[in-house]
């Protein structure tokens, strides 16, 4: 039983409420029919004042009544009106209610509720950003394996340092989100840094410039050299303002991260890469990231002379100067490898000439050859730096496309082959070469480097 003895309806339940306001409502018609008993016994002049006040009395008693359902309508539209409004996106919207009953009960229901949703979302943007920045690091951490690997492959596969070296920055200011890659070399029986390589400046690829240093610069960098250390340049670094404009002019980045190279404990040189982005911080994983490399680029340039030596001896061809035939059969698997590892295909390309023997036969070896020279360099010289051309047999060429769907070896085998033949325009009619081209693909065609050559080959044979 309710203790409050107050006459407001404020203290009392929605039902309750509702139940008062059906019995006032219920008595407006009994008050009607009192007024047609009495007006149908009683002359209007006769009434007297209590019947007056009883019709009064029952008017406003239903008047209390609609205007208490109308506020409780009124309550429940506009708990209605809030909720659509939290329902379209609109959380911080707060339902407020003044009187203690199930209305406002229901709107602090509604309030729990739509709190509850806010920390959930809040929570699940969170994990959102979280698992972005996992996904990030983890296609950063295999786009950079992938470049290790192909590094490591042009370097088996006998390429030229300046490719090898070029290939390596590209790679590693791209994997590091960098504006500059930079590789620095100690001269051989000198105490002299030169600038070896450089990518992703406005200047050329492929430099080998002496370093011009300050006094404060090269103090930094000899006492790195002899504590083993890295260099860093940013905004959490200790450098004053004068160093760090000095490291710009001679560098043209604010900020820097360089690795000292060492190989059997001999000074190679420096790797660096760099910005210009404003209260920029290494992190922790870009360090970690950049130190693999360093050592990764230090094997490189110290074997790098006697593989190439070695390479030549063993996979290249003496005529053109392309690789052999067991090269490519092997570089080949080795790329289809890879492809199937991180997804990527790979293109073959066969190219024949059309009467070699009969170019052979009338105008002799040395106009043979001349020949095949001229269609190697032409070959060569329109693949990019990550291809492999090679000589497949006696006058059939080949190449390996690395990541290169079939359209795109199509369009490039075409554009060889007209380029070749249009080479030959000014030769007299009988000396003139063209060729017979044959395009295969891994997965499409094969997922062995044998089957993709019988597929060529299969090619080459139908068109003869």
């Amino acid at each position: 039983m309710r203790k409050n003895k107050s006459i407001s309806l404020i203290c009392f339940g929605l039902k309750y409420k509702l139940r008062i306001a059906f019995y006032l409502i219920l008595i407006i018609p009994l008050l009607i029919s009192i007024f047609i008993i009495s007006n149908y016994f009683i002359p209007i002049y006769k009434w007297n004042f209590n019947l007056l006040i009883l019709i009064f009395l029952g008017f406003f008693i239903g008047l209390a009544g609609f205007l208490l359902i109308y506020d409780i309508t009124r309550r429940f539209i506009h708990i209605s009106s809030e909720a659509k409004s939290i329902a379209s996106g609109n959380l911080d919207k707060y339902i407020s209610s003044v009187e203690e009953d199930e209305i406002r009960e229901l709107a602090e229901a509604v309030n729990s509720l739509q709190l509850k949703i806010r920390q959930d979302m809040q929570q699940l943007d969170l994990y959102s950003q979280k698992t972005a920045e996992y996904n990030l690091k983890i296609q950063r951490q295999s786009l950079f394996l992938s470049s290790l690997l192909q590094i490591n492959s042009l370097v088996s596969s006998g390429k030229d340092m300046g490719s090898i070296l070029k290939i390596a920055l590209e790679r590693l200011y791209q994997v590091m989100n960098s504006s500059v890659a930079y590789l620095l070399l100690k001269q051989e029986e000198k105490d002299e840094l030169y600038i070896r390589s450089v990518s992703g400046l406005d200047t050329p690829s492929y430099v080998n410039i002496k370093l011009e240093l300050t006094q404060n610069i090269k103090q930094i960098f000899e006492r790195s050299i002899k504590e083993h250390s890295v260099i860093l340049v940013d905004r959490k670094s200790d450098f004053s303002e004068e160093i760090i404009q000095e490291f710009f002019n001679c560098f043209k980045i604010k900020n820097a991260l360089f690795f000292p190279l060492y190989s059997r404990n001999q000074f190679l040189g420096f790797l660096g890469i760099g910005n210009n982005q404003k209260d920029f911080v290494y992190k922790d994983e870009d360090i970690e990231l950049m130190e693999v490399f360093a050592r990764n680029i230090s094997i490189i340039i110290d074997t790098n002379r006697l593989l190439n030596r070695l390479d030549k001896l063993e996979i290249k061809d003496s005529l053109t100067a392309l690789y052999n035939e067991r090269f490519i059969r092997w570089r080949l698997q080795e790329e289809i490898k890879r492809g199937m590892l991180y997804q990527r295909p790979c293109g073959l390309i066969l190219f024949r000439i059309n009467g070699f023997k009969t170019l052979y036969e009338r105008f002799g070896v040395r106009f043979a050859e001349d020949i095949l020279r001229k269609v190697a360099r032409l070959i060569e010289s329109s693949v990019s730096e990550v291809d492999y051309v090679g000589r497949f047999g006696d006058y059939t060429f080949a190449v390996i496309l690395v990541e290169k769907n079939k359209r795109q070896s199509i369009e490039c085998a075409e554009y060889i082959r007209k380029k070749i033949e249009f080479a030959f325009t000014e030769e007299e009619p009988e000396k003139r070469v063209t060729l017979t081209e044959a395009v295969s693909e891994n997965p499409l065609d094969g997922i062995t480097a044998e089957e993709l050559i019988n597929k060529a080959e299969g090619i080459l044979n139908t068109c003869q």
